[in-house]
């Protein structure tokens, strides 16, 4: 069973965003979609996106950086593992002509052809990710980037990480506890340090910032 799947806007927000909008975030879609402009414009600037760039997003969600992103390049791929999501960014993008839509399996960007990409985003993908699938991303990355591709992703690093006072970590833990079968769609605390020793293997250049968190990687 896929995790990702869901049947009603409310559960779909929900397992994008959580409840940082409140308990009803399907009340709140103009703001989520304005939160969304500013982290695309962000994202577009640390990758410096251009209307030369060929983009592929991992996780492309509800669409709302899709929306944005595509605007300011050459032609977008949005990729995602699951189908209820795709649906609904296409419909967020349905006024968008240069956004394709891409329904992968885990691990997979198949789809995608060798050397076409110049630039690739995820956000709050690799959150979920252990070590061994951010290494068989790492690998299609490689596969699909162009020489000198820009790519920018976000970890949960375990290295700054206080049980304490970290909002997410014991409502994973909880959830963890209630049902093991559930840790696919939990958060993955990883080390920054082995994120590099990932980006060497494939001899990208890295570079990390927000309390390293966020990484930037170029095929070399």
């Amino acid at each position: 069973m896929n995790r990702w799947e869901h049947k009603n806007i409310h559960d779909m927000l929900v397992g994008l965003i959580g409840y940082d909008f409140g308990p009803t975030p399907e009340n709140c879609l103009d703001e989520i979609r304005h939160s969304k402009k500013s982290m695309a414009d962000s994202i577009s600037r640390k990758l410096k996106l251009t209307e030369r760039d060929n983009v592929l997003e991992l996780g492309s969600g509800c669409g709302f950086l899709s929306y944005w992103i595509a605007q300011n390049v050459k032609h977008l791929h949005c990729c995602d593992i699951s189908s209820s999501y795709l649906d609904f960014a296409k419909n967020e993008c349905r006024d968008i002509g240069n956004a394709e839509f891409h329904h992968i399996k885990p691990l997979d960007l198949s789809c995608i052809e060798s050397n076409s990409i110049t630039a690739i985003y995820s956000l709050a993908v690799f959150i979920h990710l252990n070590l061994f699938d951010i290494y068989w991303y790492f690998s299609e990355f490689d596969r699909v980037l162009t020489k000198g591709g820009r790519i920018w992703f976000d970890i949960a690093n375990a290295e700054r990480l206080d049980p304490n006072t970290d909002k997410y970590f014991m409502e994973m833990a909880r959830y963890y506890k209630a049902d093991q079968s559930t840790i696919s769609g939990l958060m993955q605390w990883n080390s920054s340090k082995a994120i590099d020793q990932m980006a060497k293997a494939f001899n990208f250049k890295i570079k990390a910032f927000a309390n390293q968190s966020q990484f930037i990687l170029i095929k070399r």
